[in-house]
């Protein structure tokens, strides 16, 4: 059930750039998002801004498959469930350009279809 939710989910569009700012509205709410390529460890992070800057989480490592808003209650992140997914399911790490390219997606599900 959790994989068709997946597949209806939001796909927020991303660039090829190693650091780079996006305002994205997630249930009703705009956030500004935060996305930084960290060279020496090698992958990527995520922060959630409001839309005066105000931090709510920074730095955050995205990793496949791993929940990054939907476990943090209390924050002000947006409720619904936010991860990176590789639909082919053979990738064990993201890459630096495999956001851009569209390997990995980031995908939200609304908190209405949680």
């Amino acid at each position: 059930m959790y994989s068709l939710c997946l597949n209806m989910a939001l796909k927020i569009p991303l660039f090829d750039h190693p650091n780079f700012s996006q305002s994205v509205t997630l249930d009703g709410k705009v956030y500004l998002l935060k996305l930084g390529w960290n060279d020496r460890g090698a992958y990527w992070t995520i922060g959630f801004y409001k839309t005066d800057g105000t931090p709510l989480v920074t730095c955050r490592k995205i990793l496949l498959g791993q929940e990054l808003v939907h476990f943090l209650p209390g924050l002000g992140l947006p409720p619904g469930s936010l991860m990176a997914v590789d639909d082919t399911g053979k990738l064990t790490s993201i890459s630096r350009t495999d956001l851009a390219t569209g390997r990995v997606k980031l995908r939200y599900i609304p908190e209405a279809d949680l």
